[in-house]
């Protein structure tokens, strides 16, 4: 049989073959060197918080209260339990009883949905349903006073004013947006008629007391794939303060968009993407990579900016499986502390500076 006889492939075929088999299997093997180095970048920059206590896998949330004290947040498989306070200077931890026993009969076998401090750090405002019933309760941390108000869910959209004696509840479900502002003192509310339609979540205050406001639902300024809208009102009228803006990034990422916090004096912003590297989201492009390894590409990046979008950059990413979420500003504003959950969802706290 000569070397040209049907069915033997030339020499040049045969490596031609061989090459791309072996440009094939440099290129797993640097994937994967990639990828296991990916959550390594991530920790290498970053420092854990020895805590007094072990988190479990349900913990969701570790706001800072002040330099010493966290308030942390877990949710089980049926309900989102009370936060406690964890004192990282006394190493003391308290499940506040006092809150638990007053909240007990308002309650009952409710759900928690989410939680404010207020800024005097003596308040804690629930947002609790059960089914279509929903309340929204404020209870002093230890438990001596509180207040109920049953209103309709009208969303996350809620924080507390500057005087910590008054909050406001920006009601999504009209348009344009109410906003709704309630009294620790009064059982009266007031209205104020917003210039925007959709809806909104508060992600932090500026030392004057103006509220920072991201927005996700089309509109004027809505939050889009690959970008994160925010806007500023003043706590008086909640009329905008200056033009709404979007922090845009070099290119398409998931953004978490609940994950988005201010730094204490409003100057910058901290938040979460899923998906972040460029060569994961050209793979994931191909229609025979999901099939492969659907998850595979799926890895969280923690991200900081100036308030307006102005030098964004990346701290570090986590591999698939793992995952860095709930990014807090530090008091000192030169850290982000966060949650970081290995591949055995294994939950530990961690800062990383920013600077």
């Amino acid at each position: 049989m000569t070397a040209n006889a049907p069915g033997q492939p030339p020499r040049v075929r045969k490596v031609l073959w061989s090459a791309a088999f072996i440009v094939l299997v440099l290129g797993m093997v640097a994937f994967f060197v990639m990828h296991a180095r990916v959550s390594r970048s991530l920790l290498a920059k970053a420092t854990p918080i020895d805590l007094p206590i072990q988190l479990g896998r349900d913990t969701t949330s570790c706001t800072w209260l002040d330099e010493d004290r966290i308030m942390v947040q877990r949710q089980s498989a049926q309900r989102i339990d009370p936060p406690y306070l964890v004192n990282l200077r006394t190493g003391q931890t308290n499940s506040l009883p006092g809150l638990l026993k007053a909240l007990e009969s308002d309650l009952g076998t409710a759900t928690l949905d989410m939680f404010r401090v207020s800024p005097d750090r003596k308040w804690l405002l629930i947002s609790c349903y059960l089914g279509t019933n929903h309340q929204m309760i404020a209870a002093t941390l230890d438990g001596t006073e509180r207040r109920v108000w049953h209103e309709p869910f009208a969303g996350h959209g809620f924080a507390w004013l500057r005087d910590s004696r008054h909050w406001v509840q920006f009601l999504f479900r009209t348009q344009p947006v109410v906003a709704r502002v309630y009294s620790l003192d009064t059982p009266d509310t007031r209205e104020f008629t917003t210039s925007f339609e959709d809806y909104v979540f508060v992600k932090g205050r500026t030392p004057d007391g103006c509220l920072l406001l991201q927005r996700d639902k089309p509109g004027s300024w809505e939050g889009r794939y690959g970008e994160v809208a925010f806007a500023k009102v003043n706590d008086t009228n909640f009329a905008l303060c200056g033009t709404p803006w979007r922090v845009r990034f070099p290119f398409d990422v998931d953004v978490n968009w609940n994950s988005w916090a201010f730094s204490c004096d409003g100057s910058r912003l901290a938040g979460e993407t899923i998906q972040t590297r460029q060569w994961k989201l050209l793979l994931r492009r191909l229609p025979w990579w999901r099939l492969l390894s659907p998850d595979y590409t799926r890895g969280t990046g923690l991200w900081v900016s100036q308030a307006d979008g102005s030098k964004l950059r990346v701290l570090g990413e986590a591999a698939a499986g793992e995952y860095a979420f709930s990014p807090r500003w530090m008091s000192d504003g030169r850290h982000v502390s966060f949650l970081f959950s290995d591949t055995n969802k294994n939950v530990t706290f961690w800062k990383i500076p920013v600077n």
